[in-house]
């Protein structure tokens, strides 16, 4: 895809400040425009800026988390405070479109919330819920975001993911409740079962959940399927009942994003 340019009027009067923003600006709307992960070369031919002025924006656009960059490839994509506000990406739609009637599904067999999260590196954000009916209940509202190393939801992408990704994911969002070691450990269940499953309410008082990666052709988790509610009656064994009724459901999905190992497990490192 051809990035178009972002090219502003430039303000009159000092104008320091003003042309940092306008630069800042032109740069976050090619990288949201583009549609896929882009490089800082590209963003400099698209927006006419020079590679050092791109480079450096994007690093204060990062910090803030506005852009995203991919630590494999050194790629830029819309960090999480842009993607809580845009619902309108074609994998999104797409995701929604297959997912939803598989989450109403697993809703009404497990009677709980079920939530569709995206990954935006580090964190991860909702992008759908189908909710219980109880009254007392776990809600993920579109638009919520997490880092990526909280929760299970958290935990089943990181199970994805190679280990120096990893350490470089925990560098950025230090973890919450479990030790580096503790966090080994469960990585190693998940790629081992697929499935991750919360033990204590770590980020959300009373409540657990567990979640399964939806994978693309290429085996790398796009989405994360959540099933959460309160731990009085969502609980570690309930969980893992339902497990292989998760496996399924982002198993199927998976295959319709083109990902043809039949079962989806936990990669290993």
């Amino acid at each position: 895809m051809r990035l178009q340019s972002h090219r502003m009027r430039q303000p009159t009067g000092p104008v320091n400040s003003g042309r940092t923003l306008t630069r800042g600006l032109e740069i976050l709307f090619a990288v949201i425009d583009a549609g896929r992960p882009v490089s800082v070369t590209e963003l400099s031919a698209g927006t006419g800026l020079h590679k050092a002025t791109v480079s450096r924006m994007l690093a204060t656009l990062a910090e803030l988390d506005y852009v995203s960059v991919d630590p494999r490839t050194g790629l830029y994509l819309p960090g999480s405070r842009v993607v809580s506000r845009l619902r309108t990406s074609q994998l999104e739609s797409l995701l929604q479109a297959y997912a939803m009637p598989i989450m109403t599904e697993l809703r009404d067999e497990s009677s709980e919330t079920v939530g569709l999260y995206v990954p935006v590196w580090p964190d991860r954000v909702c992008i759908a819920e189908v909710a219980s009916r109880l009254g007392l209940r776990r809600t993920h509202a579109p638009g919520e975001t997490w880092p990526l190393t909280v929760g299970a939801t958290g935990l089943v992408y990181l199970a994805h993911m190679p280990d120096d990704e990893l350490d470089r994911l925990v560098k950025v969002r230090p973890l919450r409740g479990i030790t580096a070691a503790q966090l080994r450990e469960r990585v190693a269940e998940v790629r081992r079962s697929g499935v991750a499953i919360s033990r204590t309410a770590t980020h959300i008082p009373g409540m657990l959940g567990m979640a399964a990666a939806i994978l693309s052709s290429d085996g790398r988790p796009v989405a994360m399927l959540t099933v959460s509610g309160p731990m009085e009656r969502w609980n570690p064994e309930v969980m893992a009942r339902f497990a292989p009724r998760l496996r399924d459901a982002v198993s199927r999905l998976s295959r319709l994003l083109g990902y043809e190992d039949g079962r989806v497990r936990g990669r290993k490192r």
